[in-house]
């Protein structure tokens, strides 16, 4: 019988606070060749952790720097490119745990990041590839929230052309709104995890219990 100490929850505003071993969101690191991947990597590892800490959860990697892979040049989200530059990281790591997080130069000024699901096949070909994302390096977000949002979109089904995100509160993490670039000036919204997106990274194929 589970040590009731170890699990035991306390709720508050829809934010879970878990004593006992966190879950681990574990993660695999690769860098194209340009990819300017030291400005993102600490910032958004630490806002992933700020946001996940309530729920007893952390983000898991291998020590080191990223993977490197043989990629140049921005990054189009159409036409299989992710998929071209998804295949390159197999080839570094055939054998791994852990959804592929890759920082890259996006082509769209504008992104933070992108996730790329099965059955997206403008992005990834023929090739069925579990979820991945790509973290443009272009840009910063000044909330330091990428890598969670990013997390969020890979527990949700793959429909082609349908906005996937929350807009009714603006703390949400996954409610785009108030998450300015560090390129620009302009208000910064404290964000939070909300339950229920918590619980579906609890859930995704690279969350492991602790």
């Amino acid at each position: 019988m589970a040590d009731l100490r170890e699990s035991h929850r306390f709720a508050s505003k829809g934010v879970i606070t878990m004593v006992g071993k966190p879950t681990l969101l574990k993660l695999v690191f690769f860098k194209t060749t340009d990819a300017d991947w030291k400005k993102l990597y600490q910032p958004l590892i630490d806002g992933g952790n700020d946001l996940l800490k309530p729920h007893n959860m952390k983000l898991s990697f291998p020590a080191g720097d990223p993977i490197g892979i043989p990629h140049q040049g921005p990054i189009n989200s159409r036409a299989g490119e992710p998929g071209a530059v998804r295949y390159k990281c197999h080839q570094a790591l055939p054998v791994g745990v852990g959804i592929p997080i890759i920082f890259g130069v996006m082509e769209d000024d504008n992104i933070f990041g992108e996730t790329f699901k099965t059955g997206n096949v403008n992005a990834n070909g023929d090739v069925g590839w579990p979820p991945y994302c790509i973290l443009s390096t272009k840009i910063l977000n000044r909330t330091r929230t990428t890598l969670v949002h990013e997390l969020i979109h890979t527990t949700l089904p793959y429909r082609e052309g349908v906005d996937e995100h929350d807009h009714t509160d603006v703390s949400d993490v996954f409610n785009p709104a108030g998450a300015g670039s560090d390129k620009k000036d302009g208000q910064t919204i404290k964000k939070v995890l909300p339950k229920r997106w918590a619980e579906n990274l609890r859930r995704a194929y690279f969350a492991y219990p602790g």
